[in-house]
């Protein structure tokens, strides 16, 4: 069960990086660009399961724009790998992430950042994933109502550039 509930918060925590090919302007290539590079991200998992969640995070640049992947590790329970692309798609004006063949997830620009918010209903169960990327700093907020559990779970992680 708490392989499931990991893997549940992997999933809607990284849901939101992923999409098509498109071709963006200036600033929107810069600000992609800004992301490559290897993070490193702290935080913590409560609710249904408890403990702390050690991740890593590698952007690197394409032509299609930002190609990531990483893993997160909740003490005791092993690890989940991730991976996915995030672009702007400049006929639509808008950033999206999310794996091919998915629906993209839009993520809206706040200042220097872009957020994306995404929520989920799957056979896990159901959740909400908040994920505000910037070129000095990376959040993800995570809430799952697994339908295995009687509690929810709640998880926080803060990447920062490595070296």
């Amino acid at each position: 069960m708490h392989r499931a509930v990991l893997s549940a918060v992997c999933l809607f925590t990284f849901i939101a990086l992923s999409t098509s090919q498109s071709s963006a302007g200036k600033a929107e290539d810069a600000f992609l660009a800004g992301l490559a590079g290897s993070w490193i991200g702290t935080g913590s998992i409560a609710g249904g399961i408890n403990g702390p969640m050690t991740c890593s995070l590698t952007f690197r640049q394409t032509s299609a724009g930002t190609h990531f992947s990483g893993s997160c590790n909740v003490k005791g329970m092993g690890g989940q790998s991730f991976s996915g692309d995030l672009a702007y798609n400049e006929a639509k004006h808008r950033y999206e992430a999310g794996s091919p063949g998915e629906t993209p997830v839009i993520g809206a620009k706040k200042g220097k950042s872009v957020v994306f918010v995404t929520e989920t209903d799957s056979l896990a169960g159901t959740g909400t994933s908040t994920m505000t990327v910037s070129a000095t700093k990376i959040s993800i907020d995570t809430m799952i109502d697994a339908s295995s559990m009687r509690d929810a779970s709640k998880s926080h992680v803060s990447f920062a550039r490595q070296g």
